[in-house]
């Protein structure tokens, strides 16, 4: 039992994560997706990725992806109600889906995962452990969460640029003497990748941009 938000939690425990759960874990997973998943995504540079069906996070939870390490459920009355899961990445890991069922929310479980997760990778000399697509733009609780428990998270209000047309002015184009404004062709791919790649230090080939 412990006391959480001033109410007392009774018969539920903090337990490794096992496959023989996959089914069960794979349900909660979805249920507590769907909510955030319902709105847009803030961050429309880096879209999250596509929606996972039941059934391909049943084989993902079943296979040897998971790191059992990291990864803890609670169960409440033997039914589990709040996971926090990662995936090994090398020698690594890195979370992958933390969930809660509705009607056992904000009573700290996921964070009793995540901090179980946390001791079991410090016990094995792992240093760090990142968010991968457990965090997306549309799903503020996780954010907040991770982002109390010490987790250094981006923020995407910062990469996301929205124009209001309604006010938009046209302007005159001046260019600068020495430039000549064009339109852009297939000819200029290749040139205007180098310049990308110099301008943000990357190493990105045409066939991303097309």
């Amino acid at each position: 039992m412990r006391m959480a938000g001033g109410t007392l939690v009774a018969s539920t425990q903090v337990t490794p994560f096992a496959q023989s759960m996959a089914g069960d874990l794979a349900a909660l997973i979805r249920d507590a997706f769907a909510e955030h998943r319902a709105h847009p995504p803030l961050n429309l540079l880096s879209p999250p990725a596509p929606w996972t069906t039941a059934e391909e996070l049943t084989r993902t939870l079943a296979g040897d992806s998971i790191c059992p390490e990291a990864s803890h459920v609670v169960l409440a009355d033997g039914r589990p109600v709040a996971a926090a899961i990662a995936l090994r990445r090398g020698e690594a890991a890195g979370w992958w889906r933390i969930a809660t069922a509705a009607d056992h929310r904000r009573r700290g479980l996921a964070r009793r995962c995540i901090e179980a997760g946390e001791s079991a990778l410090r016990a094995l000399g792992q240093e760090a452990i990142a968010t991968e697509e457990v965090v997306d733009s549309r799903w503020e609780p996780a954010g907040t969460l991770f982002a109390a428990l010490g987790y250094r998270l981006d923020d995407p209000e910062r990469r996301n640029i929205s124009m209001m047309v309604g006010d938009y002015v046209e302007r005159p184009i001046v260019v600068p003497d020495g430039y000549e404004l064009t339109t852009f062709t297939d000819d200029d791919l290749d040139g205007w990748t180098d310049c990308r790649n110099a301008v943000f230090g990357s190493d990105v080939g045409p066939e991303w941009f097309r």
